[in-house]
């Protein structure tokens, strides 16, 4: 018996990734709920990388990255996409490090898109994204 177990926040449920349909049967019967397939391990990766993608399109809103730009006024942070903002290795940007609420600061584009990847990769892991947990038994309810 084979289980992969994939969180979906996206769609406030759970996938469970099974080697038969004896085991989905077995995991239905225990009580466990959610969207069962029959696949591999390959699948239930691909199918967490899906999940992944659907949460941080889900929760776009809460990440942001500013420039830091100098005017007459003085210093001031301007929100910025990275997808399209110039190749740079000068400009400071600030990241907001989801979830812990810290900046970051880095300079340049290429170290600004770096760190955007962690703090994504982290906040995965912290909402139960991280990877595919497996199972060789359903765990009694």
């Amino acid at each position: 018996m084979q289980i992969y177990v994939i969180a979906n926040p996206a769609q406030k449920t759970t996938n469970y990734v099974c080697d038969n349909q004896a085991t989905i049967d077995a995991g239905q019967t225990a009580g466990y709920k959610g969207t069962f397939s029959i696949g591999t391990e390959a699948d239930a990766n691909t199918l967490l990388t899906t999940n992944q993608q659907l949460w941080l399109d889900a929760q776009a809103g809460i990440f942001s990255v500013n420039q830091k730009v100098t005017t007459d006024a003085g210093i001031e942070w301007v929100n910025v996409n990275l997808n399209t903002e110039p190749e740079n290795t000068d400009r400071v940007y600030a990241l907001l490090n989801v979830p812990n609420g810290d900046w970051v600061q880095e300079t340049g584009l290429e170290a600004a898109k770096a760190e955007f990847t962690t703090i994504q990769q982290n906040y995965l892991t912290y909402c139960n994204l991280g990877s595919v947990a497996s199972w060789t038994e359903w765990p009694k309810r």
